[in-house]
């Protein structure tokens, strides 16, 4: 098959595109959701239409390993995790940074022996358009991480790392960050 250089430049945007959105396949067997890389909304459509109305009739396991992504991705899966009861687990090695704090701390049981990277929300526009948008971004996450039953002091943290940085809690500070439910053996 002869290939020119318009096909070869398709196949590695194609490839691109496929590495940046998240992978969220459900292991029926483990019954495990595995989120791993760029968190997009489609990633919560599909979460969603996977699951439909119907709750399974196991509860799911949702592994996360995610640098982050699209916050309102992150919180559409998050209630739906809520919503179907699930677990949150980091495995070790892995890290859920960014957005994927927030879909971590939907879980009714939480596991991290990994690490949780937290900074402040930040968004892609304007200098004009942020002094109008960042109030209301922050007052939507906000409401999110009390509706997850979180105190305040976790949003303060977040709040308090600048947007360029990452605040980083291991297995053994994640307790004291985020109150934490040992997952059943």
């Amino acid at each position: 098959m002869r290939m020119n250089a318009v096909t070869l430049v398709l196949i590695g945007v194609l490839a691109w595109t496929t590495a940046a959105q998240a992978d969220n396949r459900f292991d029926k067997k483990t019954s495990t959701v595995q989120i791993t890389g760029t968190i997009w909304d489609r990633d919560a459509g599909r979460l969603q239409n996977q699951f439909g109305e119907t709750a399974p009739k196991i509860v799911p396991k949702f592994s996360l390993n995610s640098e982050g992504g699209d916050i309102f991705a992150a919180t559409r899966i998050g209630r739906l995790i809520r919503k179907l009861k699930a677990r949150t687990v980091v495995a070790p090695r892995a890290k859920c940074h960014s957005a994927c704090a927030l879909i971590f701390i939907a879980g009714m049981e939480r596991t991290n022996s990994g690490e949780i990277g937290l900074h402040r929300p930040y968004h892609d526009t304007d200098a004009e358009q942020l002094k109008q948008y960042l109030p209301a971004l922050y007052a939507q996450v906000k409401d999110y991480v009390l509706e997850m039953g979180l105190s305040e002091a976790f949003f303060q943290k977040m709040m308090d790392t600048d947007s360029s940085k990452m605040a980083i809690y291991g297995p053994s500070e994640t307790p004291a960050l985020i109150p934490i439910t040992a997952a059943p053996q």
